[in-house]
This record gives structure tokens, C-alpha cells and sequence, in this order.
């Protein structure tokens, strides 16, 4: 059983804030790399849904390295996302749950808007009965493409936890595009990412021990 961790404001939410609001050369190039990825990815026809798990495949290796996940663990969790994508998809509604439409910046736009726009014209309904072989090939695609870019952005020696957050943010954007999540709802989450980051490094503790 997996013992849900107290969603609470935290130094974490600032140092993203931080790193926001500092328009940090590193944390943007690194942001602007992967929204364009994804970007690409779409117009090759490679589906959201598939994007996404490849983010969160992305994000469970960088993770796992960051707190020092024993080999054994990470590759059970690399096999199996949705032990851990479950719980992170219930925490991260426990979040938007807890959170009002006053805790909207109304004066703070969206980080990676252009991918924001591409995805607002995704209809899920149209990725009914597509076959395994295709969704597999499509994660190959998707996966190699996040594989560039997270070498590139390792390069530019962004902190793991930074570059690890930036992955689950991109999984996130895509997830809210292809469920139920509005967009208001989507929007309260991203901008208390620093909080998400902060419960979810609990959340893989509790994973880990």
C-alpha cells in the first residue's frame, strides 16, 4: 500500500517559481527543447497518448537515477509505468482538487503555449482501435526523440531533479489534453508545479522503501 504523502506549499514551488520568473537560460532552452520535440513528434503523427508515456517513461529514469532507485526497482518500474502512474495521477487530482480558481495567476501565461494550442485539436476518440504494433512502434519513435533531447539537456548540466520535474510537466501536459482534466484545472496544477514536484518526490519515496 502506497501511504499518500501531505500535499503542502513547499521550497520546491519556489525554486521552480525561481527559475520561471529568473528566465534562467538553462531551464528555458531546456523547456523550449522538449516542447519542440513533442511538437515534431505530433506532426509525424505520433498520438499525445503515446507522447505522454514516453515523458513518463523519460521521467521514471531520471528519477530513479535522482534518488539513487536501486537498479532492480527501476527496471520493474520502467516495465510496469502503471504502478507508479496511477499513483501519481491520484495525487496529482488530490492537488487540483485542493486547489480554487483563486489560486489561478491570471497575469501568468502558460509555459510551452505552442504545444498547449497543438494539442487543444487532439480528439481522442480518433485513437480508438489502434493496434498494439503501432502504439509500440510510435513509443519507439517517441522514446528515441526524448532520449536526444534529455542527453542534450544533461549537457547542459541542469540539475537532474529540474530536468526529472520538466519531464513530468511535459507527461502532465499531455495527460490533461487526452482525459477529462479542464483546461482551468490543467492550468491551477501547472502553476503550483513546484508543490507537485515536492509530493511526488515523497510519493517515489514511499515507493522506495
Amino acid at each position: 500500500m502506497i501511504k499518500e504523502p501531505t500535499v503542502i506549499d513547499c521550497a520546491a514551488e519556489k525554486d521552480w517559481e525561481i527559475l520561471v520568473n529568473q528566465q534562467s537560460k538553462r531551464f528555458l532552452g531546456a523547456i523550449a527543447r522538449f516542447e519542440d520535440c513533442a511538437i515534431r513528434l505530433l506532426s509525424e503523427g505520433v498520438s499525445p497518448i503515446v507522447i505522454k508515456l514516453a515523458f513518463f517513461y523519460q521521467w521514471t529514469r531520471l528519477i530513479s537515477w535522482s534518488q539513487n532507485v536501486d537498479n532492480r526497482i527501476e527496471d520493474d518500474w520502467l516495465k510496469k509505468s502503471e504502478d507508479i502512474m496511477l499513483p501519481v495521477i491520484k495525487l496529482l487530482r488530490k492537488i487540483m482538487m485542493s486547489l480554487s480558481s483563486n489560486d489561478i495567476n491570471k497575469g501568468e501565461g502558460p509555459l510551452a503555449v505552442n504545444l498547449q494550442n497543438k494539442l487543444k485539436s487532439f480528439d481522442p476518440r480518433i485513437e480508438e482501435g489502434v493496434s498494439k504494433k503501432s502504439i509500440d512502434e510510435q513509443f519507439f519513435v517517441a522514446n528515441q526523440a526524448l532520449f536526444t533531447a534529455v542527453e542534450a539537456t544533461i549537457k547542459t548540466k541542469l540539475s537532474m531533479q529540474t530536468l526529472s520535474s520538466i519531464c513530468l510537466f511535459y507527461w502532465f501536459r499531455c495527460y490533461s489534453a487526452v482525459t477529462d482534466i479542464a483546461p482551468e484545472d490543467a492550468r491551477k496544477v501547472e502553476q503550483h508545479w513546484g508543490r507537485v514536484m515536492d509530493a511526488v518526490s515523497d510519493l517515489v519515496k514511499t515507493k522506495i522503501s
